[in-house]
């Protein structure tokens, strides 16, 4: 990586809530190593209306914070779509969190973890007690 190239950070998002208890953490490590910051949500197919109200959460605590803040969408497979867009959004690094009430072989972000060319940090309960 060439001094001037920013690092990107790609954050999944499910949707609103899970976005309001994770934005100040996401961000703040964002902040910290001078990121810009990819806010992913994904619309699976045949599923309610996307819910775009959880990427302006994180581009308005960007904006606060100084951090850069890009909202992307995707459709298909939540898995997958991860994948792909940390390939084509040229993303450095993945962050994800994970419910705590799931051994590890069962959390999404581990099969995301084994399949990305990205790096992927895996943070479980994302955000509860570290902001």
């Amino acid at each position: 990586m060439t001094k001037d190239k920013k690092i990107k950070i790609l954050v999944p998002t499910a949707g609103t809530e899970p976005a309001r208890k994770n934005v100040k953490y996401v961000v703040n490590i964002a902040k910290r190593l001078r990121a810009d910051l990819l806010a992913l949500h994904i619309h699976v197919p045949g599923e309610e209306k996307p819910d775009k109200n959880c990427l302006e959460i994180f581009y308005e605590e960007g904006e606060k914070a100084g951090v850069p803040v890009w909202r992307v969408m995707w459709q298909g497979g939540i898995e997958k779509a991860i994948i792909m867009a940390a390939q084509k959004e040229g993303a450095d690094l993945v962050i994800m969190g994970a419910s705590k009430d799931k051994v590890v072989a069962d959390w999404m972000s581990s099969n995301v973890a084994k399949r990305a060319n990205t790096p992927v940090v895996i943070i479980p309960g994302l955000g509860k007690e570290y902001v």
